[in-house]
C-alpha cells in the first residue's frame, strides 16, 4: 500500500507526518498549522479521533472525513475559523464529540441533514450549538445527481440501439433493467470520484445509490 502522508503548512513552513493505515488517533494540536489537506485521511478507515485544536486555521475542508466511518471525536477548538461546513460529518455514524468554538458559524446542507438516517451524527452538536441550514441547492441534491446519471443511461442506450425502433427498444430495455443499469452507472461514477479524490461528489453519489437501493419495489 502507498504511504499515507498528511501534509500541512505551519507558520514556520511546510511539514508532514507519515501515517499507518490502521491509525486510530491523530493529534496535531499546538502545531501552529495555518492550512492542511485532509484528503490522505480518506485512507485511514480506522481513524477514531482527530485533534486539530490550538492551531491557526482560518478555513478547512472536511469532505475527506466522510470516508472515516469510525470517527467519533473531532476537535477544532481554538482556531480562528469564522464558519465551517459540517455536511460531510453526516457520513460519520459514530461521531459523538465535535468541538468547535462558540464564535464559529456552523452550517450544513438542509436536504442532506434532514434526510439522514438516525442516529444523526451531529445531533449532539445541535443540542449545544445552532446549526445554520443552507438553502436547498440542486448541486447538493443526490436525486438530482441520480437524474443526471439516468439521462446518461438513456443517451448511451439510444446510441446502442440505433435505428427506426430505437425508442421502443430503449423503453423495453429500461422497463426491466433501469435499476440495474442505473446502479451500474452510479458505481462507475463513484469509482471515478474516489480516484479523483472528489469527496463531495462521492458523498452525493453514495447517497444517490442508497436512495435507489432503498426505494426500488
Amino acid at each position: 500500500m502507498d504511504e499515507i502522508i498528511l501534509r500541512f503548512e505551519t507558520k514556520a513552513g511546510e511539514d508532514a507526518i507519515k501515517l499507518e493505515p490502521e491509525v486510530t488517533e491523530i493529534d496535531l494540536s499546538y502545531r501552529r498549522i495555518i492550512a492542511i489537506d485532509l484528503r490522505p485521511l480518506a485512507k485511514c478507515r480506522h481513524l477514531q479521533g482527530l485533534d486539530l485544536s490550538y492551531n491557526m486555521l482560518t478555513s478547512i475542508d472536511l469532505w475527506p472525513l466522510m470516508k472515516c466511518r469510525q470517527l467519533s471525536r473531532l476537535s477544532l477548538r481554538q482556531n480562528p475559523l469564522t464558519s465551517i461546513d459540517v455536511t460531510p460529518l453526516f457520513a460519520c455514524p459514530r461521531l459523538s464529540t465535535v468541538e468547535i468554538d462558540p464564535t464559529v458559524d456552523i452550517h450544513a446542507d438542509y436536504k442532506l441533514g434532514m434526510t439522514s438516517r438516525r442516529p444523526r451524527p451531529l445531533d449532539g452538536l445541535r443540542r449545544r450549538r445552532l446549526v445554520k441550514w443552507n438553502p436547498e441547492d440542486e448541486s447538493m441534491d443526490p436525486l438530482a445527481i441520480v437524474e443526471q446519471i439516468k439521462n446518461k443511461v438513456y443517451s448511451e442506450l439510444s446510441e446502442t440501439y440505433k435505428g427506426p425502433d430505437t425508442e421502443s427498444l430503449v423503453d423495453e430495455t429500461l422497463k426491466y433493467n433501469i435499476v440495474e443499469e442505473l446502479e451500474k452507472k452510479i458505481r462507475e461514477e463513484i469509482a471515478k470520484a474516489e480516484e479523483a479524490e472528489d469527496y463531495k461528489r462521492l458523498f452525493l453519489l453514495e447517497r444517490g445509490l442508497e436512495y435507489i437501493q432503498n426505494n426500488t419495489p
